[in-house]
């Protein structure tokens, strides 16, 4: 079964996040946005190849959660980019799906995630 969502802890949340924004300079793409604590939230995405931006909400299987973020494992829009070769070999490739409730639904595709300011990147997909 293709499009399989998996919730995972990428160490924030967006569960009534809002003032969502994007930066992309043609390799990462940083994620800002303010959380339920009306705390700033700065997230870099390594090598990103995707990225999808709406504001109507959808889901791509029934263990999706509106409030929450997800890895889609079995993506059908990651196996394109690798059928394309769009997706280079060496890097393990994630398509992540960020629900936030309160605003837009946002897919990615990268390497890797971590919040802007950290040394570390982490690979969250295993």
């Amino acid at each position: 079964m293709p499009d399989r969502a998996e919730i995972v802890d990428l160490g924030f949340s967006v569960a009534d996040a809002d003032n969502v924004s994007f930066r992309f300079n043609g390799e990462h793409l940083v994620l800002d946005f303010t959380d339920w604590r009306e705390q700033p939230v700065s997230v870099r995405f390594e090598n990103t190849i995707g990225l999808r931006y709406q504001l109507a909400e959808y889901t791509l299987s029934r263990e999706e959660r509106f409030d929450s973020t997800h890895v889609i494992h079995e993506s059908e829009w990651l196996k394109a980019h690798i059928d394309q070769s769009e997706a280079w070999d060496g890097p393990n490739w994630v398509h992540y799906k960020l629900n936030f409730n309160a605003g837009p639904t946002v897919e990615i595709l990268c390497t890797g995630v971590g919040r802007t300011g950290d040394s570390e990147i982490s690979d969250v997909s295993e």
